[in-house]
């Protein structure tokens, strides 16, 4: 997500960036690439970004719209209901928002007891932590087809510099003050 904020300060053109990782984001959606959807948008509402009104303003009709539709589709509420819809309906290859994953398997393991009260296994919870492997499982069991690009991945890591949040946001304060 900060690569995504990062990028945006990158460019003179921010406004322009910004849609573009609005579409970027909606094509990880249609591949079924939660995961990079998720981070996107969460880059894209990182305060030091959110806060940019002129940039915003400047989208236009569609890709606010857009924005929206994503945010949310990505949006916590009702324990991040669309997502698990989309999920459910998504057709293999998936790779889901891991953050999601990593949040119900913490849940399952906090929220339910290792033994019953008789002192015998808890085999509920093992069912529980068994539904999220399979359901990993079932999403890696289908590869995406993509054809390694050698020059693309040197490219993409030749422009990886990622600004921490407080940067982003002195940052955000100089190209638009307060």
């Amino acid at each position: 997500s900060s690569s995504a904020a990062s990028d945006v300060y990158k460019r003179q053109d921010r406004c322009n960036m910004i849609k573009k990782y609005i579409n970027i984001a909606e094509i990880c959606l249609e591949y079924h690439n939660f995961n990079s959807a998720f981070e996107i948008i969460a880059g894209l509402n990182m305060s030091s970004i959110s806060r940019l009104k002129k940039s915003w303003a400047s989208l236009g009709s569609i890709a606010k719209a857009q924005f929206d539709k994503l945010c949310k589709l990505t949006s916590s509420n009702s324990n991040f209901r669309y997502y698990r819809i989309m999920l459910r309906q998504a057709s293999s290859p998936v790779l889901p928002y891991l953050g999601l994953i990593l949040k119900d398997l913490t849940s399952i393991y906090e929220n339910n007891p290792d033994l019953t009260e008789d002192g015998l296994v808890n085999f509920d919870k093992l069912h529980l932590i068994g539904s999220q492997i399979r359901l990993i499982r079932k999403h890696q069991s289908v590869p995406y087809k993509i054809v390694s690009n050698f020059q693309l991945q040197e490219f993409l890591k030749s422009k990886a510099v990622v600004y921490s949040e407080d940067e982003l946001y002195n940052t955000s304060l100089l190209v638009e003050p307060r």
